[in-house]
């Protein structure tokens, strides 16, 4: 009778280890929240958009602690000064488990010199002597300092929407990649698998670059009416930045026919005098009665690894 009970036991136990699915993997990336990764990419993003010549070391150090080790995430310009406060999470775009570009509203002010004259109310490279103390104070240090500072004015506030690729990297989220102004609704997220082999400047993106220049400028305008493949629900900055050039531009090969993807990366003057700002868009083009239209705008991922 034992016996019998111990086989019907066993087959019993092999029927469960078919029904049952196997485990994950111990190694496997646990998924990140959403509220973690926004409350990440709120809190960076304010910092990102906050900037004064008065204090460069500081925000340095600052961006240093959002960013993945080694990485350099930081596109100003170095010129202007600009506060940004009030962040509000529009999407988050996941790429994976753990990585997702997160579009992040930001209420940025302007600042000019009171002078017209001045360029700056200190020397363009003084940092840690300033009264706002030493570079990095840790905690919530904010790195534009206070908001009210003498020999500055402050302009018209505005919102604008930045995209922000954040990551677990290190046991820790971190930024990525260097964050991107966009539009509202958001941008999608791209990553290594998604594009395929690295653009080259080749002669089909030297012949598009014009086109694409357009585009960009189009594309900080808000005015895509010209410019937008049919289809396409991209929106622009509306007037927060104005094209100052095209520093790149480069086509992914290996694709043929009305559609194509490659990587620009732009450098923005901001409205308001605030500074200019250096981002990387994938940008997908689609070919419509002989001319290339905007199909579509992406924020990468990818360079970090895990």
């Amino acid at each position: 009778m034992t016996i019998a009970v111990a086989g019907i036991l066993a087959i019993a136990d092999r029927v469960t280890d078919w029904i049952t699915p196997p485990a994950p993997p111990s190694n496997a990336a646990a998924a990140v929240s959403d509220s973690d990764l926004g409350g990440f990419a709120s809190t960076a993003a304010t910092d990102y958009l906050s900037w004064t010549t008065e204090d460069r070391d500081r925000r340095r150090a600052v961006l240093a602690r959002y960013a993945a080790p080694s990485l350099s995430v930081d596109g100003w310009a170095g010129d202007g000064r600009q506060w940004a406060d009030s962040p509000a999470v529009v999407a988050i775009t996941r790429a994976d488990p753990t990585r997702a570009v997160v579009t992040v509203r930001v209420r940025v002010t302007p600042y000019v010199p009171e002078r017209a004259d001045q360029s700056s109310p200190v020397p363009p490279n003084a940092s840690s002597s300033t009264p706002n103390g030493p570079a990095d104070r840790g905690g919530d240090t904010a790195s534009a300092g206070i908001v009210q500072s003498p020999g500055w004015r402050p302009g018209s506030a505005r919102w604008v929407a930045v995209a922000m690729p954040v990551g677990v990297v290190a046991d820790r989220l971190a930024m990525v990649q260097r964050p991107a102004l966009v539009g509202t609704p958001s941008v999608d997220v791209s990553t290594a698998s998604s594009l395929g082999p690295a653009p080259v400047e080749d002669t089909a993106s030297r012949s598009t670059r014009e086109v694409v220049t357009k585009m960009l400028t189009a594309y900080a305008t808000g005015d895509l009416e010209f410019i937008r493949a049919s289809g396409s629900r991209l929106a622009g900055l509306g007037g927060a930045a104005e094209l100052g050039q095209v520093t790149s531009w480069a086509l992914h090969p290996g694709e043929d026919g009305d559609s194509r993807q490659g990587m620009a990366t732009v450098t923005w003057r901001l409205s308001g005098g605030a500074g200019s700002l250096t981002c990387a868009y994938i940008l997908r083009l689609r070919e419509q009665d002989g001319r290339w239209y905007l199909a579509g705008l992406s924020v990468p991922v990818d360079g970090v690894p895990g």
